[in-house]
């Protein structure tokens, strides 16, 4: 089973051309949860994860209709 880490958040922001900021602002996760994430300072939770993922997918989904993403 695969943890998606940090690093695998970080680089899907980038993709999805959004600041960790503002995923967290879009997701409703505190900036400080993904510090702590990020430096190993604690494992985040399955609805941090789940949040983080849903913004992550409706960014995209987003920019797909307005034909920015192929």
């Amino acid at each position: 089973m695969h943890i998606i880490s940090h690093s695998d958040i970080e680089s899907r922001a980038k993709q999805a051309g959004i600041s960790m900021r503002r995923l967290c602002q879009r997701a409703g996760v505190a900036e400080s949860t993904m510090v702590r994430w990020k430096y190993k300072r604690s494992s985040p939770r399955l609805i941090i994860i789940e949040k983080i993922s849903k913004a992550l997918a409706d960014i995209l989904d987003e920019r797909r209709e307005r034909g920015e993403l192929a």
